[in-house]
């Protein structure tokens, strides 16, 4: 049976793995970013209204940091929502999007004069959270607590799976990953691989980064991993 590649880091593929297993996929797993925490201590803020979620990594960084579990939750979508759930907080709100659905949230939801709207993020960010919700004079703050360092090989096993055609897509959650993924197959000579793989990319941001020739390039219906699941089962090519 042909597997289904993740290149999402190492715990996220874990979990969406076993949702992928779940319908009868069979994935491989070879991230592309190592997480690193650093070591940054998280601030007293007495007047904090919210903290804003992009990642489910800058949660958990944030949980490792703070053992306050009475914050309010916007996260952007159901991955970095269940992470909230599951480190223990219990107001969340989902934009079930993007950053751009993320902003509406705290717009709809959030006032001003409220307080500050603390970001825990990484040392690279997409989109311009911080720049919009200024402008709306909200008080943002981004707080870097990990990097998200780039594998420089391929696992052995992965370049396997290339090789004898033991893979029949990838699933790309980010411009950066892709951008990585597609750097290492030309590192390696194997970019004439993508000819016989569908790229599975959470939004068209994430698919226009793409260069080479790959079969198809198939994009979630709406930019959440639950969307995304749901374009994988619907191409059912591992039932053949």
């Amino acid at each position: 049976m042909q597997r289904l590649l993740i290149t999402r880091p190492k715990r996220d593929s874990v979990s969406l793995a076993e949702k992928l297993i779940k319908i009868g996929v069979a994935p491989a797993v070879q991230p592309m970013l190592n997480v690193r925490i650093l070591s940054k201590t998280v601030p007293e803020l007495d007047n904090l209204q919210a903290l804003l979620v992009t990642s489910a990594n800058g949660l958990r960084a944030f949980s490792l940091k703070c053992p306050s579990r009475k914050i309010r939750v916007l996260s952007v979508g159901e991955a970095s929502a269940e992470a909230a759930k599951n480190s223990g907080f219990s107001e969340i709100e989902s934009a079930d999007g993007d950053v751009n659905d993320l902003i509406e949230l705290v717009r709809a939801k959030l006032s001003p004069e409220n307080g500050i709207l603390l970001h825990p993020a990484g040392t690279a960010v997409a989109g311009n959270l911080g720049g919009s919700l200024r402008k709306d004079g909200f008080d943002y703050r981004r707080l870097v607590l990990y990097e998200a360092q780039e594998i420089k090989e391929f696992q052995p096993s992965i370049l396997d799976l290339l090789d004898c055609k033991g893979l029949w897509g990838v699933i790309f959650f980010s411009p950066r990953t892709a951008k990585i993924f597609e750097a290492l197959l030309e590192k390696t000579k194997r970019d004439q691989a993508v000819a016989n793989l569908d790229a599975l990319c959470l939004s068209r941001n994430v698919g226009q980064v793409l260069r080479l020739n790959w079969k198809n390039i198939r994009t979630a219906n709406k930019p959440n991993q639950c969307s995304l699941i749901e374009t994988v089962e619907s191409l059912r090519p591992f039932q053949s």
